[in-house]
């Protein structure tokens, strides 16, 4: 392995969908720190890094639906301190899990 911050998807097949999921990996991974690694079951993209919460994302969904609460959130747990364990995008209003 390389000590690089590229995302890392595992799936067997590209696909258009797999594609997708490639792109909204690449876009959160930009507000993560190290690896995150994504894997995608049906049109859920699961996020984890070692260092953050875990992300689902509706791949389906354009990022301008996920990207910016994405952001607010992760801006705002690190000044209130309280981390998730779970970010849920997935719906119209995100699912915080403790």
């Amino acid at each position: 392995t390389s000590d690089t911050n590229l995302p890392l998807l595992l799936s067997s097949d590209i696909t258009n969908r797999q594609i997708h999921a490639l792109r909204a990996l690449s876009l959160a991974s930009s507000l993560m720190s190290g690896r995150p690694l994504g894997q995608l079951a049906s049109k859920t993209l699961t996020i984890k890094s070692s260092s953050g919460p875990e992300i689902l994302i509706d791949i389906d969904k354009s990022s301008h639906n996920w990207y910016p609460a994405l952001q607010l959130l992760l801006r705002e747990t690190k000044i209130d301190g309280k981390i998730p364990r779970i970010i849920d995008l997935r719906y119209s209003q995100p699912v915080l899990t403790f």
